[in-house]
């Protein structure tokens, strides 16, 4: 019953943080810079398949040019500028590790199970135990449960 009741407790804890750092709510602050990398990695990721498709056309017409005619030049600057836009939004991916970090802390409510569940059982009852883990388990299966629920309910 312990378990239980920790479980619970926990979940509550989880999805009330998960709720009021949402859009529109108290703590959105917390949230938002997050939202905008996952936004901006979703279109970098687009426009980084777009731009290596113009890389492989762009060379697949360079082998057709002879070397130094116009359309060879202008084809191999066609390649040097998306080549250096390659390197501008591989630097936008380096907050990636970011959203990594934040996932079990904040942004997604399953994650949130195991990380909180941890720093509860070790900062409010000072131990970590094979009950820790099964809690753990219980808490992520509840967060889901009600999570989905409140969702489908919004």
């Amino acid at each position: 019953m312990e378990i239980l009741e920790k479980a619970i407790a926990i979940s509550l804890f989880c999805l009330g943080l998960n709720i009021i750092s949402g859009p529109g709510m108290i703590l959105y602050f917390l949230r938002k810079p997050f939202d905008k990398i996952e936004e901006n990695n979703e279109e970098n990721k687009v426009h980084l398949l777009t731009v290596k498709e113009g890389i492989d056309l762009g060379r697949k017409h360079l082998l057709e040019y002879e070397e130094g005619t116009h359309l060879a030049i202008k084809t191999r600057a066609s390649i040097d500028y998306f080549e250096s836009r390659i390197k501008t939004l591989n630097k936008h991916h380096s907050y990636k590790w970011l959203l990594y970090l934040m996932k079990p802390i904040l942004l997604c409510i399953t994650c949130m199970s195991s990380f909180w569940t941890i720093v509860i059982e070790l900062g409010y009852y000072n131990t970590f135990t094979l009950q820790t883990i099964i809690i753990a388990f219980v808490v992520a299966a509840l967060n889901s449960i009600i999570h989905a629920l409140y969702v489908h309910l919004r």
